[in-house]
């Protein structure tokens, strides 16, 4: 889930995704992590949870992101269709995300760091584009 501000009170977008997880070595860029790639393969949707978002999808072209025009609340997938906002991927493309993990603490402790995002907002989508600079700021489990 997206949010439009702070402190996550007004929802912007929803993104669904399933698939697979392959580990791979250790990570050069930051120590005891280890290389991860996500395939998207199995499911992904966006659903729009404010109009401004729905207006700003409209905007494309037809079929830009998905075969429907957006509605509020209502989920489009866009498995292995063409999606501008997703790093232009092309019909029948599985998106593929080349990033970092590491894990920190058990049970209720436990943090998720995650690879470092780039500056210029360039998503992990080859692996080159995998994280370089370090990890970012751990997920802590809820319970």
């Amino acid at each position: 889930m997206t949010f439009a501000d702070q402190f996550c009170e007004t929802p912007m977008n929803e993104f669904n995704f399933s698939g697979h997880a392959n580990i791979g070595g250790t990570s050069r860029a930051a120590p005891g992590a280890r290389e991860i790639t996500y395939v998207l393969d199995e499911s992904l949707s966006i659903t729009p949870r404010a109009q401004m978002v729905v207006d700003m999808m409209m905007q494309l072209p037809p079929k830009a992101c998905g075969d429907d025009p957006y509605r509020l609340n209502t989920a489009q997938s866009i498995l292995k269709k063409p999606c501008v906002l997703l790093n232009n991927i092309d019909s029948g493309q599985v998106v593929k995300d080349h990033d970092l993990i590491y894990l920190h603490g058990q049970g209720r402790y436990q943090m998720l760091f995650m690879g470092a995002k780039h500056v210029d907002g360039s998503g992990f989508y080859k692996p080159e584009n995998r994280p370089k600079s370090g990890l970012q700021v751990p997920l802590t489990r809820v319970e």
